[in-house]
């Protein structure tokens, strides 16, 4: 997007047609989008009007405030348009005078990180968890029964934060 604004070219059906040509070469992802420099998704597919303003998401206002911030993967929210859970990417977009002109973002559902997992050969009684900075839940395969652990849960199995526990003291050793 960057680049179609350098060389004057960021029409919105450019861009949007850039992201749907994107969405083709990574399968897993559900959406991409992008907003103005006021958080409204204005490209990207099933984008509503009136626009959607994404402003006040975690990943907009860390990509706004910090031009060297690079990729930010930040907790799974609950989409506004999809209305479901999504694990989000976001890039900073500037203008070609380096001003902030917006963000990039590509949606992964979480429904689409189970099935994910769920190909990975595991041993009975064991699972696998997807965990974010803060170790809050992004993803758990299998389910334990009995147990349902919502995402952003930050609970752990016992052994899970005795691996942990001994990964740190031989850090501090």
């Amino acid at each position: 997007i960057e680049h179609l604004y350098a060389i004057g070219a960021g029409d919105a059906s450019s861009i949007d047609e850039t992201l749907q040509r994107q969405l083709t070469l990574v399968p897993f992802v559900a959406h991409f989008r992008a907003t103005n420099a006021r958080g409204e998704i204005v490209y990207g597919d099933e984008t509503p009007y009136p626009y959607v303003s994404i402003a006040d998401r975690e990943y907009f206002s860390a990509q706004r405030d910090n031009a060297r911030l690079g990729l930010f993967t930040g907790k799974p929210i609950f989409g506004r348009i999809a209305n479901k859970w999504m694990w989000v990417f976001s890039r900073r977009i500037n203008r070609p005078d380096g001003d902030f002109a917006g963000i990039v973002f590509a949606l992964v559902d979480i429904d689409e990180i189970y099935r994910i997992l769920e190909r990975i050969q595991i041993e009975n009684g064991s699972s696998i968890s997807l965990r974010d900075g803060e170790r809050g839940l992004i993803a758990r395969y299998p389910a334990t029964a009995g147990k349902y652990f919502p995402i952003g849960e930050t609970r752990s199995s016992q052994p899970f934060v005795e691996i942990g526990r001994a990964s740190c003291r031989e850090r501090v050793s």
